[in-house]
């Protein structure tokens, strides 16, 4: 694979740098034991594995979404994509390509209208990022969950939290 959650190195023993993204929870348990899996199968049934990236999985209870290298996904087969949900129980996965923030978040909330998303910069030093989201008549809040995937509104934040690797605020208009 060409780029993975963390180090090839790192996937048993982190270094300093992967540590410290686990420890922000940009990396999971979960991300390096699929990492550590997919390279088992990329040296096994799925050779076209070895030109694609893996950025990271969100795990939203019934679905994970697998962020993969543009163009990537068509290199995670039907074939192997049903060996990940057999080997981790997993009802559904779904494939976004890393691209723009907008981009992937519009591809996670779809088909609902993804109104902006706003980068602040705090005093801190930090950033956080301000996501609105249209719902004029207040459905996606009644209804209690988002987009063609039904994400449960309480996931939500962590789930766009994870996939740009930083800190969000969702918000309905």
């Amino acid at each position: 694979m060409k780029k993975l959650p963390v180090c090839k190195t790192c996937l048993d023993t982190l270094c300093y740098s992967c540590q410290e993204r686990y420890d922000q929870g940009y990396v999971t348990q979960f991300d390096m034991d699929l990492a550590k899996d997919l390279l088992d199968f990329e040296e096994g049934d799925f050779p076209e594995l070895k030109t694609a990236s893996f950025y990271n999985a969100i795990d939203v209870g019934d679905i994970v979404f697998l962020v993969v290298g543009i163009g990537d996904t068509i290199k995670f087969s039907p074939e192997l994509l049903l060996k990940i949900q057999d080997l981790y129980l997993i009802p559904n996965i779904v494939i976004i390509e890393k691209s723009s923030v907008k981009e992937m978040i519009q591809e996670l909330i779809s088909p609902e209208i993804l109104l902006g998303v706003n980068q602040i910069y705090l005093p801190t030093m930090e950033s956080e990022y301000r996501i609105n989201i249209s719902d004029p008549e207040g459905a996606i809040r009644e209804r209690g969950n988002i987009g063609s995937h039904r994400i449960p509104l309480e996931s939500l934040e962590k789930a766009c939290s994870l996939m740009i690797r930083g800190i969000t605020k969702v918000s309905f208009s």
